[in-house]
C-alpha cells in the first residue's frame, strides 16, 4: 500500500488557543499500514504502529487528535496560526534524512513538487507578501481536505488490519 505523505503542524502542548507560534512544530505526517509518523526537519518527532491507534477529526477543517497507547497528538494539515512555520523545500529535504522507507521518501519527492515556489517566499512584506500569504493559505486549505480525505482511507485500512 502506498503511503500518505501530507505537510502537517503539531501542536505538542494540545492548546486550544495558539498564542505562540514558535511553539508549533512543522513536518511531514505519514501514514502507511504500519502506522503513522510525524517528522520535522529536526527529528522525527513521534511514530506508532497500528496498536491502539485511533483518530478524531474536528469540526474545525484540518485538525486532528491521534491517539496512541502512549500519548494523544493534535496534528493540523494547515497552518493553525498565521505566524505558523511554513514548509519549504529545504525542511522537507531535511525530513527525508529522518524516515527510513522508500515509500515515505517517494511521497516526500511528490510533497517538494508540490510545495512549488509558495513553500519558499513567504517572508516577502507588503502587499506581495500579503497576497501570497493570502493564495498560499487558500492552497493550504484545499491541500488540507484532500490530506484528510486521503488520511481517512488510510487509518480505515489501518483499523481493519488491527482487526
Amino acid at each position: 500500500m502506498t503511503p500518505v505523505v501530507v505537510p502537517a503542524w503539531w501542536d505538542p502542548q494540545a492548546r486550544k488557543v495558539i498564542f505562540d507560534d514558535d511553539t508549533i512544530v512543522c513536518g511531514v505526517l505519514v501514514a502507511c499500514d504500519t502506522g503513522v509518523a510525524f517528522a520535522s526537519p529536526a527529528r522525527l518527532e513521534f511514530e506508532a504502529g497500528p496498536a491502539g491507534l485511533r483518530v478524531t477529526w474536528s469540526r474545525l477543517p484540518g485538525r486532528c487528535e491521534l491517539h496512541t497507547l502512549g500519548a494523544t497528538y493534535r496534528i493540523y494539515l494547515a497552518p493553525p496560526t498565521d505566524g505558523s512555520p511554513r514548509l519549504s523545500r529545504d525542511a522537507v529535504r531535511s525530513i527525508a534524512g529522518h524516515l527510513t522507507t522508500t515509500g515515505d521518501l517517494a511521497g516526500l519527492a511528490g510533497l517538494v513538487a508540490d510545495l512549488g515556489v509558495f513553500g519558499d517566499v513567504l517572508g516577502v512584506g507588503g502587499h506581495v507578501g500579503n497576497s501570497i500569504t493570502f493564495v498560499h493559505g487558500v492552497a493550504a486549505l484545499r491541500r488540507a481536505r484532500r490530506s484528510r480525505s486521503a488520511l481517512i482511507k488510510q487509518f480505515a485500512i489501518l483499523a481493519e488490519r488491527k482487526q
